[in-house]
């Protein structure tokens, strides 16, 4: 067995690792478990870390149950929850940038390998 057939071996067994690991995450995290609102929560509280002093993320967590249960509504019923950007500029060390960022409500947390249980 060459090099070349070892290399070549090593990476199909990676290719079907990776194919595998992605069917199982397919099958784990479907629409419905996302659109949970167990998950809906989850992904609020991991969206507003580092950004919870800001007035709109405590807007939006002051009254959280209720925009979760919109959110989940709208999910389910396939209507487009994109609310576009906020447009400013900011002026850094003399240097004027334009800035779009997303409303906290189109914010998307950072997960563990468990968000969406308990």
């Amino acid at each position: 067995m060459t090099s070349e057939e070892r290399k070549e071996g090593r990476y199909q067994r990676r290719k079907a690792a990776r194919e595998e690991k992605r069917l199982a995450l397919l099958e784990q995290y479907n629409f419905e478990a996302v659109a949970k609102s167990k998950s809906l929560y989850k992904a609020m509280k991991a969206s507003r870390k580092g950004v919870y002093w800001k007035a709109s993320v405590q807007r939006y967590c002051m009254n959280y149950l209720r925009r979760i249960i919109q959110a989940r509504k709208d999910l389910l019923k396939a209507k487009d929850i994109r609310k576009g950007f906020y447009h400013f500029f900011s002026e850094e060390r003399g240097k004027r940038r334009h800035i779009r960022s997303v409303h906290f409500t189109e914010k998307g947390g950072t997960f563990d390998g468990n968000w969406c249980g308990w």
